[in-house]
């Protein structure tokens, strides 16, 4: 259902070759993931490397429902009224729903390992309430939590806090050093092939990893003013969790566990990030869903009246109802985003591969990348340090025809749109536009096709001539003076 999971695939297929990047010719580091590419990487010697990806998905979904269900189970004993079996039953299908790993599972990405072990850590952390447990798969979670994902050190450290907390000082202190160890490698790693301390995905998304910590107020609006209401929900959760951390006549252990959550969703919104066919965010939504749970099943706040516990629990309720909800609008329209890809960045990519035959330029990348030996040259910067740079410190679009040039690119296919590129080189011909004729999902922009050159015009032209009676039906390549011509006639 998006264009992304193809990054970790280009790059995996290129470390079987001893090569970090997408680009034979170039290192580059596109994965927001440490880990991720190098866990793909055996799956693309396989004839069917997609389907194994969704196969190992679906994989890391049933754990994660695994171990929803041992978390339902420990609270349920400790529950002064538990559930009966079909109660249980309503539970797993209730986290299914609200958690979207159905959804994510199909995105493809390196976030249902995420959700799963930020699933894992609660689940230590409960132990750790109820019995007095540190078992070592905790401590492994919290070290491959942050090499998975870097937004997990928020919760990593969080965690490592609430067993320092618990009388784990020394444990506590050597995990944390061996994370700081582990990540500073990589940057290590990543700064001898010639590229920045972080990976460029990140540091042309991240505002705060790019410009520095006076960005953190910035990044918090941000999340805070998107369409969905998630982080807005995050908020006002975590904020509740520090309610219920603040009493001193919950067990103190129970009163960590809240402060543990709280600081990790905020540690989250501080630095990282929220939306984006929601997937960012979804590791701490599900154990803030568990915590939730726990805290209105067990005797965890002080004691109440009937009216103050009911209120409670439909301000809780309500949150879950106002951040889930989106959850089922990932989950009925994963198709349709799906048929989005294939109908733009696949036939992107068979256009490239089976007609077009040379170097091109693109703006999002992922599939075109996938399965391509020639040259791509990402101009957002994912898969290219310079071309990130001038993008954020250049003013005028006079870059992009400079890094065109040394590359030898003749042809653009870019998103040309305000929020990706509103100008492009004077020199630049639009020569058309390809869409989609389904409803947009995550393929929201035409893709516009710029000769840069004159010159180039016509070789293009060529190929498109021959490309474009085989598009599929939902996908339409459309003539820039067929457009002229209709836009006149309006």
């Amino acid at each position: 259902s998006l264009d992304d999971p193809y990054i970790f695939l280009a790059m995996s297929e290129n470390l079987l070759k001893g090569h970090y990047g997408v680009n034979l010719s170039e290192f580059s580091a596109p994965a927001s993931s440490i880990l991720w590419p190098v866990i793909l990487s055996p799956l693309t010697a396989l004839p069917f490397t997609e389907y194994s990806l969704l196969a190992l998905n679906t994989l890391f979904s049933f754990l994660s429902l695994w171990f929803a269900d041992k978390i339902f189970l420990a609270i349920n004993n400790e529950s002064p009224k538990p559930y009966s079996n079909k109660g249980h039953r309503y539970f797993l299908l209730l986290f299914i729903l609200l958690s979207n790993v159905v959804g994510l599972l199909f995105t493809g990405m390196e976030h249902n390992l995420q959700t799963l072990l930020a699933i894992i850590i609660f689940y230590g952390l409960l132990l750790h309430v109820q019995n007095d447990e540190a078992p070592a798969w905790l401590w492994l979670s919290i070290i491959a939590a942050p090499l998975v994902r870097y937004e997990c050190l928020a919760l990593s450290a969080a965690a490592l806090l609430y067993l320092f907390a618990n009388k784990y000082y020394f444990k506590s202190l050597i995990i944390g050093f061996l994370i700081v160890i582990l990540l500073a490698s990589f940057s290590g790693f990543l700064l001898s092939i010639g590229l920045s301390y972080l990976p460029d995905s990140i540091l042309a998304k991240s505002s705060l990893a790019a410009s520095g910590i006076d960005k953190l107020a910035m990044n918090v609006m941000r999340n805070l003013s998107l369409v969905t209401p998630k982080g807005i929900v995050l908020v006002l959760l975590a904020g509740f969790f520090f309610h219920c951390a603040w009493f001193k006549s919950v067990a103190y252990k129970k009163r960590c566990l809240a402060l543990c959550i709280g600081l990790a969703v905020l540690g989250h919104l501080l630095v990282g990030r929220i939306g984006w066919y929601f997937r960012y965010e979804i590791y701490l939504w599900c154990i803030s869903l568990f915590l939730l749970f726990y805290i209105r099943h067990i005797p965890f706040l002080p004691k109440v009246s009937i009216g103050e516990r009911r209120f409670t629990s439909f301000l809780i309720g309500l949150c879950i109802f106002i951040g889930s909800v989106e959850h089922l609008i990932a989950l009925g329209t994963t198709a349709m985003a799906s048929s989005n890809i294939y109908h733009q960045q696949a036939q992107m990519q068979r256009f490239v591969n089976d007609f077009y035959q040379r170097p091109v330029a693109i703006n999002d990348l992922g599939l075109v990348s996938y399965k391509n030996d020639l040259y791509v040259l990402d101009l957002w910067g994912l898969a290219s340090s310079e071309a990130r740079i001038l993008r954020q410190s250049e003013e005028s679009s006079i870059w992009m025809n400079e890094l065109t040039d040394k590359h030898s690119v003749d042809l653009a296919m870019i998103y040309h749109d305000k929020i990706w590129f509103e100008t492009v080189p004077d020199n630049w011909i639009k020569l058309g536009q390809m869409q989609i004729t389904g409803t947009a999902i995550t393929a929201r922009f035409p893709v516009s096709f710029f000769a840069t050159s004159k010159v180039a015009i016509p070789a293009i032209k060529m190929q498109l001539q021959k490309f474009i009676p085989s598009l599929p039906s939902g996908s339409q390549f459309v003539w820039q003076d067929q457009k002229a011509n209709a836009n006149n006639e309006k």
